[in-house]
């Protein structure tokens, strides 16, 4: 009798377990009898079937087959179809023995339409006029339905941070055997179902495809559970992105040398609350390329010749206006002195008071400097002159500040051992305009000499700023 109950002597089987047993034998005699066995699961494989219907797996037929061993002669064969309402379908198997009894190995297919699923055979021993139900030989039942090899089952990309407003990931699996090979059994992979634990967060296909997140913050628990329940699970945690409404560079300034390519300034992006956002996407272009070209994707400038030029950066995100911020690259001849100012931005804000530092970086170790003369000129329209005050480097300049007001003025230094490094020749303090205006403050070098008196006017690079206050 086929029942769907609890038949092991173990307990594994839940209600769902199929059983196979006899009836009693209505007519018994020498040479006939009737044979009985009970089918049974390891736990394993009995969590296997009790969940075979959400698979599109259920149980539909029974194929038992009996022969003599050491043969391929059949004495038996019968197939039961299995109503999906069944509760007991009985199960009649006679056979014709030689003498009062024989042994005969009873097989067992248990089939979802035409997929085998489950088999095992065992030996049993039929007596003529016995009662079958006296003894039950068990007959153990294997997995082998689809992907019946595989031992483990992977997701593909791993956890991962995930924007949820608009966010979508493309997540696939695949199957392996004990050895490490793909188990790629097209009834198997048709077969796999994937959930989300939580659907507020997001949704995904019950045969897989792509994950779009609805727009809530948290971490979806992605699984896959394959027919021979084989699991795996990967973690998104999603954050609620609001548009990128700043990007910057880390520094307004880079110094390059001619020949040269150097490592991308960093970058970050941050929406309107000042919070990083990480799944923008950055472009970079130069806008001179004669004088500095720069890598599309990742940043990196190359020194083309000496000079000065703007590299800018757009930050953008899937439907979001792009954003740009730019910052100002400084071509110079490889270890030569760079004639620049502590000016870190292309705006100022209205009224306000601004100390501007000038620099004469020697950027090599084997030279000092020795003496130079620096007019600095800006629009005083722009910047009103205050002051000026003594840098950090000691150095004591002559200064000529009789056209300040007009824009100009002249610092002069000489010394006989010379600075070595990034020299502060001095600190001029200015107040912005409060109205809106544009100019630039130059710096332009009579000359440079080191301490060894080596002329090096003709290599040192010298930097123009453009302001704006807006």
């Amino acid at each position: 009798m086929l029942r769907r109950s609890l038949l092991t002597r173990t307990g594994l089987l839940a209600a769902a377990i199929v059983s196979l047993s006899c009836s009693d034998v209505t007519q018994r005699g020498a040479g006939l009898a009737r044979i009985a066995f009970e089918p049974t699961f390891s736990a394993k494989d009995a969590d296997i079937f009790r969940a075979l219907r959400s698979f599109n797996l259920g149980v539909t037929t029974l194929h038992i087959t009996l022969r003599r061993p050491n043969t391929t002669e059949i004495v038996a064969d019968t197939t039961i179809t299995v109503p999906e309402d069944a509760t007991e379908i009985p199960i009649l198997v006679d056979v014709t023995i030689n003498g009062s009894e024989e042994l005969f190995i009873a097989s067992l297919e248990m089939f979802s339409g035409e997929v085998l699923i489950f088999s095992g055979s065992v030996n049993v021993v039929a007596r003529a006029g016995a009662d079958p139900s006296a003894v039950r030989p068990q007959l153990q039942l294997v997995w082998v339905g689809p992907g019946s090899t595989a031992t483990r089952v992977v997701i593909t990309p791993r956890d991962r941070n995930l924007g949820a407003l608009g966010g979508t990931l493309a997540l696939t699996a695949q199957a392996f055997d004990a050895l490490g090979n793909v188990v790629n059994d097209p009834d198997f992979v048709a077969r796999f179902r994937w959930t989300v634990n939580d659907p507020t967060l997001g949704t995904l296909p019950l045969a897989g495809g792509t994950f779009t997140a609805l727009g809530k913050a948290g971490v979806a628990i992605v699984s896959i559970l394959t027919p021979n329940l084989l699991r795996d699970t990967v973690r998104l945690t999603l954050q609620t992105v609001l548009p990128v409404a700043q990007v910057s560079f880390a520094r307004k300034v880079e110094i390059v040398d001619r020949g040269t390519t150097a490592a991308a300034v960093p970058v970050t992006a941050s929406d309107p609350n000042n919070t990083p956002v990480t799944t923008a996407t950055f472009t970079y272009l130069s806008r001179n390329t004669q004088v500095a070209t720069v890598n599309a994707s990742t940043g990196a400038i190359t020194g083309m010749a000496r000079g000065q030029t703007v590299i800018v950066v757009q930050a953008q995100e899937a439907g979001a206006v792009p954003v740009t911020d730019s910052l100002l690259a400084v071509i110079a001849e490889p270890g030569a002195p760079v004639l620049i100012s502590s000016i870190d931005r292309f705006s100022y804000s209205r009224d306000a008071d601004v100390t501007i530092s000038i620099f004469m970086d020697m950027r090599s170790t084997t030279r000092r400097l020795g003496s130079t003369t620096v007019d600095v000129a800006w629009n005083p329209q722009q910047l009103l002159f205050q002051s000026t005050a003594a840098g950090g480097s000691n150095v004591v300049p002559t200064l000529n500040t009789t056209l300040a007001t007009s824009g100009r003025l002249t610092l002069a230094m000489a010394d006989v051992t010379g600075f070595a490094g990034r020299v502060e020749l001095l600190r001029i303090n200015f107040r912005t305009a409060n109205a809106a205006s544009t100019g630039t403050l130059a710096l332009t070098a009579r000359e440079v000499s080191a301490a060894d008196f080596t002329d090096l006017l003709g290599t040192t690079m010298q930097v123009t700023h453009d302001i704006r206050v807006p």
